[in-house]
C-alpha cells in the first residue's frame, strides 16, 4: 500500500511539474503574441497619422520579431508582411511590396486555407500592385479569387465586394472592355445604395 501510494505520489508530482511547465510555456506565447501585437498596433497608428517612414521601420521590427519569436509559417507573420508591403505599395516602391505581399499570400494560405477572408485581401492588395505593373491578366486573376471568398463569406452586398467589384471595373475600363466595366460598375453603385439604405433604417 505504502509503495503504491509513493508511486501515486510520484506520478502527482511529474504531472504537476508538466502541467505548470505548459502552463508557463502558454503565458510564454500569450506574452509574446501580445508584444507582436503592439509593435503592429504602433505600425498601423504611425500609417494612419501619415508618418510613413517610422511606419515602415516599424514594420520592419514589426515581422523580425514575428520571424524571430512566432515563426516564419505564422498568420501573425503573414499579417506584418502584408502591412510591410502594404506600405511600401502606398510609398511607390513596388519592388519591395511585392515579395512581401506574395510571402504573405503563400502563409495565409498554407495556415489559413485559400478561401479566407484575409488570403483574398493580400490577393486583392497583390492585384490592385500587379495592375500598376501593368500585369493585367494576373490583376484580373487574382481579383476574381479574392472576390469568390469575400462573396462566399460576407454576402454579396457587403461593402468590401463592392470595393473589389470597384477595381475589377476599373481594370475592365483599362483593357477597353466597356460593357463589363459598366455591369461592374452597376452593381458597385446597387451596392452602395443598399447600405446607405440599411445604415437610414437602423
Amino acid at each position: 500500500m505504502k509503495k503504491l501510494l509513493a508511486f501515486l505520489f510520484t506520478v502527482f508530482l511529474f504531472s504537476s511539474v508538466y502541467a505548470t511547465e505548459n502552463s508557463v510555456k502558454i503565458q510564454q506565447k500569450v506574452n509574446i503574441h501580445q508584444q507582436w501585437q503592439t509593435l503592429h498596433q504602433q505600425v498601423v497608428m504611425l500609417y494612419e497619422q501619415g508618418v510613413y517612414g517610422e511606419a515602415i521601420e516599424r514594420a520592419i521590427k514589426s515581422l523580425q520579431f514575428a520571424r524571430d519569436n512566432i515563426g516564419e509559417k505564422h498568420p501573425s507573420t503573414a499579417s506584418s508582411l502584408n502591412t510591410s508591403a502594404f506600405i511600401y505599395h502606398v510609398l511607390g516602391d513596388y519592388r519591395k511590396a511585392e515579395p512581401l505581399y506574395r510571402s504573405a499570400l503563400r502563409i495565409r494560405i498554407d495556415t489559413l486555407g485559400e478561401n479566407h477572408l484575409d488570403v483574398a485581401r493580400t490577393q486583392t492588395n497583390l492585384a490592385l500592385l500587379t495592375s500598376h505593373l501593368g500585369r493585367l491578366d494576373e490583376a484580373e486573376l487574382l481579383y476574381k479569387r479574392a472576390l469568390t471568398s469575400v462573396e462566399r463569406k460576407l454576402g454579396l452586398f457587403h461593402l468590401d465586394v463592392a470595393v473589389i467589384i470597384e477595381n475589377l471595373s476599373l481594370l475592365y475600363k483599362d483593357t477597353n472592355r466597356e460593357q463589363l466595366s459598366n455591369k461592374l460598375h452597376r452593381r458597385v453603385l446597387e451596392i452602395r445604395g443598399m447600405q446607405k439604405r440599411n445604415k437610414k433604417e437602423e
